[in-house]
């Protein structure tokens, strides 16, 4: 019973070449279990593997990575396939590999291989990590043999060459596809697939394991070259190539001065079109033409791709380059921004001291109110004690008054009583006449009494006035003290009112030293987070710089690389036209022979009949040796 342990996070992102009409190369994303790890390689071929290639060379690349990683109390088991699966992207779905369902693997499918659970192996379920290059791998160590022809270069050039005009070429290995970093991969993409094969033979090797492997990687190599030769010049799909194909095909791989020719001599049956059958007899007359179509067409995309991978990367360099230039722009702009915030800072410096000045001032002019405010209130009561020695000099003032107005009265009354006497000493005087001298005496008596008591009256008078005019000047003095306490009452309200004003001013004063404070704190912030910015810009910008300069020089050791390939491929591609011509002009010279030899045989044939014709019946004998065709 298997359960889908396996989760794909985002289907994988096709690379550039993979929009090409056709390519050399195709590529699997092949995933599966390791001792509780997920591994995703990528395995190239030259065309779509069949099942069994596909699980072979899984077995093979996952077996090599599986002996790697090995613990130590794990025995030795060989990597055992027991189920496939790829992931439709139409259907979003995963769908088992048959034989039924392998046309549905195209370049970078996602495949999953799930081996038999046991004590030593558990499906782990998580997700499948991005795709990686294959390491390279030896074949299996069940065949040494071929272990041995492979480490040789020379062995495996030959193993995975049928023409000789390739050995000047594969003795130098063709650029790595991937000119930034890149995983490791075989020095060229023909060793990769002579491992490859050699990978799918060695199970099957037990006698003669060198020769064994060296004719079935012959095999395998002429009908893929003839499958992928086929391919390239089908471009529609078609299953049949026309003379516009055939010279596009020839014309993309610089084959354009024998392309007719070689056309007619390949359609045999005269129908314009030629079908893979038709191919495979023309390549079997002309082997160096399809080796030259294969590598020329193999060579193209290698270095279409290079190309390719090389315009990335100088765009990649370009867009390095560009934000080379924006973390510059952005390095300046955060210098100027620091300087403007340190020109910030120190105006909001000024501020807070023009604000903390101010605060001075006005906690000064606070101190200042609340001493005149001390002095107003100190005046207020002094000139309440005087108020109230006023009032009591006002008090003492009436009581005197009272006290000389009841003199005056008892004065007024002594004089009434004076005048009473005086007016009947008048009147006994009158009427006694006789006693004028006793009673003149007693009048002068009277009259001395009247003259004192007009005296204190007049007395009495002067002080009630000057009473009356010390009360006067009393309650003027108590009125002027009543004023001068009215006046500062007022002044202590208006010292007071000026305390509470400049208390507020104090308070915003204060208030405005915080937030000047507050806004000098945040500029200081910015101004160090300008700082900090200014600091992570050039680092990135030493970090850009480094990038280019690491890009550009891996463009540049890429493009050296690609000019020598170009170098060496030129020169096999001269070597090839001067076989192709001679191996034209062989088959021509045979073709010619064989015309001749048919000519004679039909001579040959016509003069045997007419010498039948002509010989007696007796010479039956030779005439059936004559009926020998000749050598």
């Amino acid at each position: 019973k298997l359960q889908f342990l396996y989760l794909i996070a985002a289907c994988p992102l096709r690379p550039l070449l993979h929009a090409s009409p056709a390519r050399m190369v195709f590529t699997v994303l092949a995933a599966a279990d390791l001792f509780g790890a997920k591994l995703n390689y990528e395995l190239d071929f030259l065309t779509r593997p069949g099942l069994q290639q596909l699980r072979d060379h899984i077995a093979h690349v996952f077996g090599a990575e599986a002996a790697l990683r090995r613990p130590a109390d794990v025995p030795a088991e060989p990597f055992a396939i027991y189920r496939l699966q790829l992931y439709d992207e139409q259907g979003e779905c995963w769908v088992d590999v048959t034989r039924a369902t392998i046309v549905q693997l195209l370049d970078y499918t996602q495949v999953y291989c799930f081996q038999r659970e046991g004590p030593y192996h558990k499906e782990v379920q998580s997700k499948i990590p991005p795709p990686v290059k294959a390491p390279c791998t030896a074949p299996s160590p069940a065949s040494p043999s071929a272990l041995a022809a492979l480490a040789n270069p020379a062995a495996l050039a030959a193993a995975a060459s049928m023409s000789p005009l390739r050995d000047s070429l594969s003795a130098s290995p063709c650029p790595n596809p991937t000119p930034i970093p890149a995983q490791p991969v075989c020095a060229s993409p023909l060793a990769a697939h002579a491992v490859h094969m050699a990978a799918a033979a060695a199970p099957s090797v037990s006698y003669g394991a060198a020769e064994h492997l060296a004719a079935l990687t012959a095999e395998a190599e002429f009908e893929d070259k003839l499958r992928c030769v086929f391919d390239e010049i089908d471009v529609g799909r078609r299953g049949r190539v026309d003379r516009e194909d055939w010279r596009a095909a020839f014309g993309r791989v610089e084959l354009e001065h024998c392309q007719d020719s070689l056309f007619t001599k390949a359609d045999v049956h005269r129908v314009g079109t030629l079908a893979l059958t038709d191919l495979s007899s023309f390549a079997r007359l002309y082997p160096t033409v399809l080796d030259s179509l294969y590598y020329r067409h193999r060579d193209y995309w290698l270095m279409k791709k290079q190309t390719e991978a090389i315009e990335v990367a100088e765009q990649a360099v370009e867009v390095v380059k560009a934000s080379e230039a924006e973390a510059q722009a952005s390095l300046r702009q955060a210098t100027e921004d620091s300087i403007a915030q340190e020109s910030a800072v120190r105006q909001q410096e000024v501020a807070v001291e023009a604000a903390r000045g101010r605060e001075r001032d006005a906690l000064a002019l606070v101190h200042a109110t609340a001493q005149e405010t001390e002095r107003c209130k100190s005046r207020i009561d002094a000139d309440g004690v005087d108020l109230l020695a006023c009032k009591d000099r006002v008090v003492r003032a009436e009581t005197d008054i009272a006290a000389a107005r009841s003199d005056i009265e008892v004065t007024a009354v002594k004089q009434r009583a004076a005048q009473d006497d005086r007016t009947a000493a008048a009147e006994r005087l009158e009427e006694l006449l006789r006693l004028v001298d006793h009673q003149r005496h007693a009048l002068e008596e009277a009259e001395a009494r009247e003259a004192a008591a007009r005296q204190e009256h007049a007395d009495i008078t002067a002080a009630f006035a000057a009473k009356n005019a010390a009360r006067e000047e009393t309650e003027a003095q108590m009125q002027l003290c009543k004023d001068r306490m009215t006046v500062s009452e007022e002044q202590l309200l208006q010292a007071q009112e000026r305390q509470r004003a400049h208390q507020i001013d104090h308070h915003t004063a204060c208030q405005h030293t915080a937030t000047a404070v507050l806004e000098k704190d945040a500029a200081v912030r910015v101004h160090q987070a300008l700082v900090d910015s200014l600091q992570q810009g050039k680092a990135a910008l030493d970090a850009a710089t480094m990038s280019v300069e690491a890009q550009t020089r891996a463009a540049h050791s890429v493009r050296a690389e690609l000019v020598s390939f170009e170098a060496a491929s030129r020169a096999a591609r001269a070597q090839e036209q001067t076989l192709i011509e001679q191996e034209l002009r062989l088959r021509e010279a045979r073709d010619a022979l064989d015309q001749e030899e048919a000519r004679l045989r039909s001579d040959h044939r016509n003069f045997n009949t007419s010498t039948r014709a002509a010989l007696p019946s007796p010479l039956h004998a030779l005439h059936s040796l004559s009926a020998t065709p000749l050598p």
